[in-house]
């Protein structure tokens, strides 16, 4: 449906975050070619793209191909990108609320959900944010230096896809799966010494409650033919559900079936046994982390625990049994999810923030007249960048409608950035930085090198 505008401004709207969430809110309410519709992105680094940039595995570039359609939507003249620019500090929300006819919050989920046992302090027990974000240049994460030269056996918490992730970057040979990526090269550089053979993933729960998906593993237990061998899993997580094969969905069906093929392959090859190693655990929770020294663990406690399902319609739960066990782990990587936060001055813009689940409460994107939330931030840190899109165009369609009943005209802060004495990234300042970053890796032989630190980048367009 094509709405007709009768005013003869245009109405303002400002984006706060230019990941995914951001980009796809501008797409979807520039889509109309005729519409009259300012947007203005601003990003509190100085570069766009957010979790496309930095939260993407490096052997995974066709996720980051959203990125074309992000480019045709900067280069709408309707369009603004003000990167460098940190709202709640540089900008109030405040400004924002008076400026312009909407504003849309879509800076996503920065925070970790804490692993809150014995131990957890310890150097040696990294976040997957972290250390996803320190191989992907995330900028405040550089000086991280995970001691993998020291570490033999490392324990992942959680099953997603990231988990699956972070396997395949700590054991898979740097030439020729990372070498060639947009890896940093002081990643590149650790990973190289890595001493890492093995990879124990853990869940709280059993084998068909895995988060990650069958292409993942799939992906990961094809590495047997680069030398990275999958240890199993238990027959006890197995055994039970054989008999129930023909009643399981079709992906817990395939799910059984690539662990059983697999298993039998390796049962018939004579090839060479693999170097590296990684296995599945479950029914497992985390309780106490034992140090061995203040750079590397010893060991991780758990409790096990099981599978409850009272009724057919009631979704399956854990219960602890009392009984324990230990891994051994030289070090720890917690991949249990983001959490959103509150930027600053927004509850005291008037803005409600839940901050035990870390996202803004609304309605449909709708969290007060002439305020929204789209993304990860609107509805917590769930789903992949495909489902930020249909959220994303399903907000804007939100802010297209309150629009159309909206006769207040607004000037948006174009002017007022302008002039400050901060530098700010402009789109033009970004393509230069995008050049700069793919001659460098062109000279590599990789996709990307990556600009590290913030003064790098601001010194680059100066």
């Amino acid at each position: 449906m094509i709405r007709q505008f009768v005013r003869f401004y245009s109405q303002k709207v400002a984006i706060v975050g230019s990941g995914p969430a951001g980009f796809y809110t501008a797409l979807r309410l520039l889509k109309d070619p005729s519409q009259k519709i300012n947007v203005d992105i601003f990003e509190k680094l100085p570069v766009p793209y957010g979790l496309s940039r930095f939260g993407v595995a490096p052997d995974h570039p066709e996720v980051k191909e959203c990125q074309t359609r992000f480019e045709e939507v900067a280069h709408d003249k309707r369009f603004n990108f003000y990167g460098n620019v940190d709202i709640g500090k540089d900008v109030s929300i405040e400004m924002l609320k008076d400026n312009y006819n909407a504003v849309i919050f879509a800076y996503g989920c920065s925070e970790d959900n804490k692993l809150n046992i014995k131990g957890a302090d310890h150097k040696g027990v990294i976040s997957s944010r972290q250390f996803v974000g320190w191989y992907n240049g995330v900028f405040d994460l550089q000086d991280l230096n995970p001691p993998l030269e020291k570490a033999r056996r490392v324990v992942i918490i959680g099953n997603g896809n990231v988990a699956l992730d972070l396997t395949r970057v700590l054991l898979g040979p740097v030439d020729p799966l990372w070498k060639s990526t947009d890896i940093t090269a002081k990643a590149i550089s650790k990973l190289k010494e890595s001493k890492v053979e093995h990879v124990t993933i853990v869940g709280r729960r059993g084998l068909l409650q895995s988060a990650f998906t069958n292409k993942e593993l799939k992906e990961l237990i094809d590495m047997h033919s680069i030398g990275v061998g999958f240890k199993g899993v238990s027959e006890d997580h197995i055994a039970p559900f054989a008999p129930l094969a023909k009643n399981l969905g079709r992906i817990q069906k395939r799910r059984l079936d690539l662990l059983t093929k697999y298993f039998q392959k390796v049962k018939n090859s004579t090839k060479t046994a693999c170097t590296k190693e990684w296995e599945l655990q479950y029914l497992l929770s985390p309780k106490e982390i034992i140090a061995k020294d203040d750079q590397l663990l010893s060991k991780v406690v758990f409790e096990h625990n099981v599978l409850v399902q009272p009724d057919i319609d009631v979704p399956v739960s854990i219960e602890p049994t009392g009984e324990f066990t230990e891994l051994p782990a030289d070090l720890l990587i917690y991949s249990t999810g983001y959490k959103g936060c509150a930027i600053q001055g927004l509850i005291e813009a008037g803005i409600p923030f839940n901050e035990k689940k870390g996202y803004i409460p609304n309605k449909d994107g709708r969290v007060s007249p002439g305020i929204y939330a789209s993304g990860w931030i609107r509805r917590g840190a769930t789903g992949a960048i495909a489902s930020t899109m249909m959220d994303a165009f399903f907000v804007a369609e939100t802010v297209l409608s309150d629009l159309d009943n909206s006769s207040t005209e607004k000037h948006g802060l174009g002017h007022y950035i302008s002039k400050q004495n901060k530098p700010v990234v402009t789109w033009q300042d970004w393509e230069k930085i995008q050049e700069h970053e793919s001659e460098a890796g062109t000279s590599l032989g990789k996709t990307r090198e990556k600009l590290t630190t913030i003064d790098q980048v601001l010194e680059l367009i100066k």
